[in-house]
């Protein structure tokens, strides 16, 4: 320990100083993670991690259970420290302590290796500058420290978990890999779906990086069956979740699946390409090189310029291999967090077509932890072996510098205005004291055994809770009605689901009567209302921007549009702190019987008119399979143009499909054969059969709408397509086939009604029907190909015989014009009855 005493006491100093950052009592909450586990890690275990189901809304079935080695350390170190103030200052400075001293074991285990014969005191005191550079370069103090999310763990963890790989390559002991495995389960989230990019931006590259080290520089022969091994071992403790993620990833329509595997352009994919370069443009490679975060302009930041220079300096004296391996993985960081050159930003856009590249679009947040990790190995490096060529007093002068400067522009994390900042303009912190007069409200609905649902008042956009603490300061986050208090809320505009836009037009309307309508379809059984004019005021407009053009404008209003609502006051807490209850005529609860079942394409618009039904108990279940034939259906649609009526054929026949499994999935020929099968079995009967066959026509259609992007073109030239030429296709998967599936169930269905035995009249309404259905999927056929992301040659072959197809088949289809002179009437025979008939 003799060796490294220097840095164990830089590092206990680290460890310390975040105790100051806080007041006692105080707290920094809120945020995405809302960070609650902190506040109350029994309760959070209780309500949030043994239970995977998301509070907010109506609820969704998510992968809490990761949390809970995480948070059940945290329960064992509140048992100790009781004081969430300081179990939040211990992980503080626990991320602060431990990032530092592992950067400078890893950094010194490199300078140890070094070819270029450094002497000792300089490999010390490179080694403790890495470290601070990593803790305190401007990118790092800017990352996150305000409100730090579940995987900013990651800080410390990539580091450590480095190291400790490092050394199990160099000496494969299993002690090591013991170390890193028990690591990772403790800090499951940050090996979970949930830290899937900074898990997937490190890890792979830099075991790479350690891999390459460890067998060409220092010659370690490594035997592979530990390296089997490790992975097994990750798998098994890591099962309880990676199995669920893996078949969540796998299932057809689930959001994880849509997310890794959904084309550009769709709701799933996020849009990554488009983020991607919307963001790319605000980012400065400039600054990522002298170690600055994007936003700092100022002009002595130009001073950075010091860092740059030192690492080519480093190069051109450098005569071994161990700095130019870390310069190689440096430079690959720093394209990835940079995006440099437009070769590099061409290349960058082509990765997302690999699944799930899509979560590295915020590509600069996603990939600067790991920039600024090599940035640090590589500037001790550098320090080191510039200084050995140096004089004494001129390699101390060198060091004095880089350590001013790195210490002197960290002083904002040291003093805790990074991590604790407060509003420029109004001077509130961003942390706060728990008011105990809301903890009596927590407790109150906790212990409360009804399972009603609470509207939290006033809405915010993302669902926030906005909460004022004990002598300034304020809570902003994920809402405590939920995550501590065991109640599902509605918080926001976000959180409301369906019912999110009508709402809000009720509540501008001041339409009590749907509002009546919708408290009951949500379960809402209190209402919530903060009346302190902190938490409604301009400083947070950012939070209702978009709600407070439909909600009332101040707290008075908010007070008067309360009073209307079919609610009764039960209770208040304090001054700011409104409890209603809804009337019980209205209020719905979870578990009821039902009277009647309706399948629709639009629950909201029908649940709402006023000519459907009366009854205020209305619940409505989002399902994502097709409604069976034989089932009672009532579509409901409204006209808004007649190309939508046209679109939509809202006033005539619809047929519109599910449509979930690709052409090219291995198990799609089994669908095709349950097609035929199901419309075999209507063969009797000549409605279900022509129905059923429009319906498998609309599939066809479906899925080129939807599959469309990834499916090939094969023809080269513009020609038009023959069936006979498609029937040669052995690929399901391209536009070509799809067509050619297409037609060859309308010839069948052509075939069917020319050689039916229905009589002259039912054929011609069959017709009809088909010619109505061929007008629908020319439309949304034409849409389709004017939006979709293809060459415009291919696009042009796809457009003449797209048209060509239709022609041929209005002509199949051939309906006469209708001249009503020409048919003959029938008049029934009146008998005793006199007048002339004409």
């Amino acid at each position: 320990m003799k060796k490294y005493r220097f840095a164990i006491i830089v590092a206990l100093i680290l460890f310390v100083i975040p105790f100051f950052w806080l007041s006692p009592g105080e707290m920094n909450l809120g945020g995405d993670s809302g960070r609650l586990y902190f506040y109350d890690p029994a309760t959070y275990l209780n309500l949030r991690v043994l239970y995977n189901y998301l509070g907010s809304g109506f609820g969704t079935e998510l992968t809490y259970y990761i949390y809970f080695p995480y948070v059940m350390l945290l329960f064992l170190l509140k048992l100790i420290f009781q004081s969430p103030t300081v179990l939040i200052s211990f992980f503080n400075g626990l991320t602060l302590s431990v990032a530092f001293f592992f950067v400078y074991l890893f950094l010194k285990e490199l300078l140890k290796r070094n070819e270029n014969n450094i002497k000792q005191v300089y490999v010390e005191i490179s080694s403790i500058l890495g470290g601070l550079f990593y803790i305190l370069s401007q990118i790092s103090i800017y990352s996150g420290w305000e409100k730090p999310i579940i995987t900013f763990n990651q800080v410390f963890l990539n580091p450590f978990m480095a190291y400790i790989l490092l050394k199990f390559m160099l000496t494969q002991k299993m002690k090591y890999l013991t170390i890193a495995l028990l690591t990772t389960f403790i800090f499951t989230p940050n090996f979970s779906i949930v830290g899937a990019p900074p898990f997937f931006a490190f890890y792979p590259i830099t075991i790479v990086f350690l891999f390459l080290y460890a067998r060409f520089i220092c010659k370690v022969s490594f035997k592979w069956k530990f390296f089997i091994i490790g992975i097994i071992l990750f798998l098994l403790i890591h099962s309880f979740h990676l199995t669920n993620t893996v078949q969540s990833i796998f299932s057809p329509g689930s959001s994880y699946n849509q997310t890794v595997f959904a084309p550009e352009g769709t709701t799933g994919s996020r849009n990554a390409v488009s983020y991607f370069v919307a963001v790319a443009g605000t980012v400065k490679a400039s600054l990522a090189w002298m170690g600055l975060s994007q936003f700092q302009d100022k002009p002595y930041y130009v001073l950075f310029i010091i860092f740059p220079v030192i690492l080519v300096a480093s190069f051109l004296l450098n005569k071994g291999k161990t700095l130019l391996l870390t310069g190689l993985f440096f430079l690959v960081f720093f394209y990835f967090s940079s995006a440099i050159t437009e070769i590099g930003f061409f290349i960058y856009k082509q990765l997302f077509k690999v699944p799930g590249f899509s979560m590295f679009r915020n590509f600069h947040a996603q990939w600067s932890y790991v920039f600024f990790f090599f940035y640090s190995l590589l500037l001790g490096q550098a320090l080191a072996t510039v200084a050995n060529k140096l004089s004494r007093r001129s390699a101390f002068l060198l060091f004095t510098v880089f350590g001013i400067v790195i210490v002197g522009f960290g002083f904002p994390l040291l003093t805790g205005s990074v991590a604790m900042p407060k509003n420029p303009e109004t001077g509130v912190r961003n942390s706060f004291q728990m008011d105990p007069v809301f903890e009596q409200y927590i407790q109150s609905i906790k212990s409360n055994p009804i399972d009603g649902k609470v509207m939290m008042f006033p809405l915010t956009g993302p669902g926030y809770q906005l909460l004022q603490g004990r002598e300034d300061g304020f809570y902003r986050g994920l809402p405590m009605i939920s995550y501590l208090g065991g109640k599902s809320e509605f918080g926001g505009y976000e959180t409301m689901g369906v019912f999110k836009d009508i709402f809000l037009t009720s509540m501008k309307n001041n339409d009590q009567k749907t509002l009546k309508k919708l408290l009951s379809m949500m379960n809402v059984r209190w209402l919530f209302y903060n009346s302190d004019q902190y938490v409604y005021d301009k400083q947070f407009k950012s939070l209702y921007s978009f709600v407070s053009e439909y909600a009332p404008r101040d707290q008075e209003e908010y007070k008067d549009f309360i009073k209307k609502m079919p609610v009764v006051k039960i209770a208040d807490f304090g001054k700011f702190y409104h409890v209603y209850s809804v009337r019980e005529d209205i209020y719905l609860p979870h578990i009821f019987s039902t009277v009647n079942t309706i399948s629709t394409n639009d629950a909201i618009s029908l649940i709402f008119d006023s000519n459907f039904q009366k009854d205020v108990h209305q619940a409505v279940i989002s399902v994502q399979y097709a409604v069976d034939e034989k089932a009672q259906m009532i579509l409901y649609g409204v006209s808004t143009s007649l190309l939508s009526e046209i679109k939509d054929n809202s006033h005539l026949h619809r047929h519109m499909p599910f449509v979930n499994r690709k052409p090219d999935d291995m198990f799609y020929f089994l669908a095709v054969a349950r097609e035929e099968f199901d419309l075999f079995r209507t063969k009797d009967n000549p409605n279900q059969y022509l129905n059923y066959s429009l319906f498998l026509l609309s599939k066809r259609i479906q899925e080129m709408e939807s599959f469309g992007v990834q499916m090939a073109v094969v023809k080269d030239s513009i020609k038009t397509t023959k069936t006979s030429d498609l029937n040669k296709l052995s690929s399901y998967n391209s536009w070509n086939s799809s067509i050619y599936r297409y037609e060859k169930q309308f010839d069948e269905l052509i075939r069917w009604i020319n050689e039916s035995k229905a009589s002259e009249k039912d054929r011609a309404l069959y017709k009809i029907k088909v010619n109505e259905q061929l007008y629908q999927h020319e439309i949304r056929l034409l849409r389709s190909l004017n939006d979709l992301n293809k060459e415009n040659k291919e696009k042009e072959y796809l457009y003449t015989a797209v048209n060509d197809m239709f022609k041929r088949y209005y002509e199949k289809v051939d309906i006469s014009i209708i001249n009503p002179y020409l048919y003959t009437y029938s008049l029934p025979a009146y008998v005793n009855r006199k007048g002339k008939y004409k």
